[in-house]
């Protein structure tokens, strides 16, 4: 029980994500696809929450502070059209620090992109990071 409890906070613990949850509960005895497969879909929760979250309280936000305000309206004027959704994929898709389920949230929040198709590609890419961390996990474990 306190293994599950313990995957369920690495996994929606920022920066982390599945990045940390995954190599922890194949360590601790998990199949590698149920780890994959629970993490995968406690993330989708990051953004379903994180996203209704920012469409409320990030407007308030942008007419509270200027600086954010100036900010975000500077970065939606700028929009790469042709590569938005493609580029919101491939981020998340990396499995480095700082370029999961969270901030792919917040960019296409920024970017004032389509709630459905941003979030059809933010889990498209978590699922292709997911893959690299189980595989990377069951490598360095097979070293052992």
């Amino acid at each position: 029980m306190i293994d599950l409890i313990t995957f369920i906070l690495l996994t929606w613990l920022p920066g982390i994500e599945l990045r940390g949850s995954i190599p922890f509960a194949i360590s601790v005895g998990w199949k590698p696809y149920a780890a994959l497969t629970f993490g995968l879909f406690l993330s989708s929760f990051i953004y379903l929450i994180g996203r209704k979250f920012l469409d409320v309280f990030g407007e308030l936000l942008l007419t509270r502070i200027r600086i954010f305000r100036r900010y975000v309206e500077r970065v939606r004027v700028k929009k790469f059209r042709t590569y938005e959704y493609a580029g919101l994929f491939l981020f998340v898709a990396l499995p480095i620090p700082g370029s999961g389920v969270y901030t792919g949230t917040i960019l296409s929040w920024v970017f004032n992109l389509d709630y459905k198709k941003s979030f059809f590609m933010v889990f498209l890419g978590n699922v292709v990071a997911g893959v690299i961390i189980t595989g990377t996990t069951l490598g360095i474990l097979s070293l052992f």
